[in-house]
């Protein structure tokens, strides 16, 4: 799986590469996940942009300044969002089921 992800990660996207991290709770708790991988931390603007190119090459729909705000269920499964934009609220279906 890793060799699929890194030839799929342009550089372009990588701020620093990481071999381990640490989550640290509310109350403090530290915990170190032994992990064999490489991860990334992303520069967000970078892979946002690129994110949305591919998208929009793919022939979605892309809305900037979109804030979705709830799911739309059906039958205990999401298939779609509710999208404020532009000063009103639509519904987006994911077009799949």
């Amino acid at each position: 799986m890793e060799n699929i992800l890194e030839s799929r990660v342009h550089p372009q996207w990588i701020a620093e590469q990481i071999n381990r991290f640490r989550f640290v709770a509310p109350d403090g708790t530290v915990v170190h996940p032994q992990v064999k991988m490489t991860g990334y931390v992303l520069h967000r603007r970078r892979f946002d942009y690129a994110l949305a190119e591919l998208a929009a090459a793919s022939g979605v729909q892309v809305l900037t300044r979109a804030y979705v705000n709830n799911l739309l269920i059906d039958n205990k499964f999401v298939c779609g969002v509710c999208v404020q934009y532009a000063g009103a609220v639509l519904r987006a279906p994911s077009g799949r089921r």
